[in-house]
């Protein structure tokens, strides 16, 4: 005698073996024999399944959630970024400003010293024509005392506007001290004008204050 095989957990049982009816044909299956049993095996497949697709579902979320925390660095980094890049162009825009700033105080500076360059040397001429004005006074200027033509001074038209009290000159052809070597002398008051001669000796003078060449 056969024993039946074991069905399968949740497969559909062995179509049932139909008797020919009276007309000699086999009556058809209907569709919900076979479906209701496929449709229960097909739940149960997925229930069985369901625990390795709830794995697949919870890596997937954890996946997505880091994927936006590196999206959300990613942008925070870009716009931190950005700013220190606004805040370098504004700093260069400073920097260069400064800069302009200081060439042209720089422009100035050396012009101002072109300036005093110019004037110093302006200065430095006058000076040299004081210096040659002073030295010619002092060659063709003298106070009281006996001075020797040709040695202490130069001969000449002379003045002098008087030192403040009686004024004596004498014009000499020696130094002996003598009276004979008196050629014209005088005694005055206030301005006073004498030429002394080349072929004079010296020329002495007292209380006249300072002579001065005139020609």
């Amino acid at each position: 005698m056969n024993e039946p095989h074991p069905t399968a957990p949740g497969a559909p049982p062995p179509p049932a073996q139909h008797q020919p009816t009276a007309t000699g044909r086999t009556p058809r299956r209907s569709v919900a024999s076979w479906l209701v049993p496929a449709c229960g095996g097909l739940v149960v497949g997925l229930l069985a399944a369901g625990a390795p697709l709830g794995l697949l579902w919870s890596d997937a979320d954890a996946r997505a959630s880091q994927l936006s925390e590196a999206v959300s660095t990613r942008d925070a980094a870009v716009s931190e970024a950005d700013e220190k890049t606004t805040d370098a162009r504004a700093e260069s825009g400073s920097l260069r400003t400064k800069l302009k700033a200081y060439e042209q105080r720089e422009e100035e500076l050396e012009k101002r010293a072109a300036e005093l360059d110019e004037r110093e040397s302006g200065l430095d001429d006058r000076e040299g024509e004081i210096s040659s004005e002073e030295e010619r006074v002092a060659q063709n200027s003298f106070g009281s005392g006996t001075h020797v033509v040709g040695t202490d001074i130069h001969p000449g038209t002379y003045r002098t506007d008087g030192g403040g009290g009686l004024c004596y000159w004498a014009r000499l052809s020696g130094g002996g001290g003598t009276f004979g070597d008196i050629i014209a002398n005088d005694n005055v008051d206030g301005p006073t004008t004498v030429v002394i001669s080349p072929s004079d000796w010296g020329f002495e003078n007292t209380r006249c204050g300072t002579w001065t060449l005139v020609e």
